[in-house]
């Protein structure tokens, strides 16, 4: 989202004005800063909302989170939901049904939470393949 010259951000008072209701999909060639961007946003939601878990899954686990976070999963059985807090999920392998776990635990866990899928490539592998039904459930 490019700001207008009359938006807040446009003026250098304040970020990009956004809720806990907002979707956004973030597309760009590699190394055009999406995670960047995306690490961006996440940190502007979690300053306006503190109490709200913070989900994210790291497939490629190149580094773009280290020392930037506490909560680090590296097991590729999927983590259960967090009350609060950040937790990150590198499985090191893409397993479609531990993904549709682990996006099953979050979609039943109480209250809102923001989920950061950094890779979504990772979700469907082979032609033919559905993304995880909870994927598609938590985009609805």
């Amino acid at each position: 989202m490019i700001p207008s010259p009359a938006s807040p951000a446009a003026s250098g008072k304040s970020g990009i004005p956004v809720s806990l209701e907002d979707r956004w999909l973030i597309l760009g060639t590699t190394g055009s800063g999406k995670t960047t961007f995306a690490k961006k946003l996440l940190q502007q939601h979690m300053g306006m909302y503190p109490d709200v878990p913070v989900y994210i899954l790291d497939s490629k686990a190149v580094g773009d989170f280290t020392n930037w976070y506490k909560g680090l999963v590296t097991d590729s059985a999927p983590p259960g939901p967090i009350e609060k807090g950040m937790q990150v999920w590198q499985p090191g392998i893409d397993d479609l049904h531990a993904f549709d776990a682990w996006f099953a635990g979050i979609r039943y866990a109480p209250g809102p939470a923001m989920v950061l899928i950094d890779e979504v490539s990772s979700l469907v592998k082979r032609k033919g393949d559905d993304a995880p039904h909870y994927f598609q459930t938590l985009l609805k």
